[in-house]
């Protein structure tokens, strides 16, 4: 009984925990927290190895790396060495855990995208993504124009007509996704859909319920 207590303490301080997480300030370090706890929150236990100090060993390697200290070298060191899309088992739900992403080496386009964003946080590389529908990208400034990488294709850098391509596919009200960065609340939101149609596709409802209610409480911690 103590220990069923003890599990259901834990969970109750993790539930309170995610619905403080929106009100940090910096944008970095509320994507970093929200995906820290839903690591936590996906596992029912708190695993033997922090987020961030998967994140710190990633930042390392890259700057013992050799490669240039900007977006391009970092994508090169995360999506040609680190990770990759996980194609053969894309509606996994561990593939929106953070944690399991980096030690699995494989993840979704969102979830890779977020460790790149993170990774540059901690090397000064500044990442922000793009939520734009179907498939999310990474943005970067670099010699005077924006870099767009698909972070799941082995972080590849768009073309200039691809960009255009992709604009044009947009309709009218998401253009502005190509241009405006994703909030930690927006990365987040999408993952927590994600997650959710990995759950029903699993065809477990319990963790269906579960996801929801993170996001319902994302919701209603930002009035949206």
């Amino acid at each position: 009984v103590r220990n069923i207590l003890m599990s259901y303490r834990g969970a109750a301080e993790l539930r309170r925990a995610w619905r403080q997480w929106p009100s940090i300030t910096d944008e970095t370090a509320k994507l970093e927290r929200a995906f820290e706890l839903l690591a936590h929150i996906q596992y029912g236990w708190v695993p033997p190895v922090r987020l961030g100090e998967l994140l710190d060993d990633l930042a390392g390697g890259f700057l013992a790396s050799g490669l240039a200290v900007d977006p391009v070298g970092l994508s090169r060191y995360l999506f040609t060495r680190q990770l990759r899309g996980n194609v053969d088992d894309y509606y996994n739900p561990l593939n929106c855990n953070l944690i399991h992403v980096i030690q699995n080496g494989k993840g979704l386009p969102i979830t890779l995208a977020a460790v790149f964003i993170l990774v540059g946080r901690r090397v000064d590389v500044e990442i922000c993504g793009c939520s734009v529908p179907g498939h999310f990208l990474a943005r970067a400034w670099l010699n005077g124009r924006h870099l767009y990488f698909d972070c799941f294709n082995r972080g590849r850098i768009l073309t200039a007509i691809e960009t255009e391509e992709r604009r044009a596919s947009l309709a009218p009200q998401h253009q502005h996704l190509l241009t405006e960065p994703a909030t930690a609340v927006a990365i987040v939101t999408r993952v927590l859909h994600n997650l959710i149609n990995a759950y029903e596709l699993a065809e477990d409802a319990a963790k269906v319920e579960m996801a929801q209610g993170l996001l319902n409480d994302l919701k209603e911690a930002v009035g949206i």
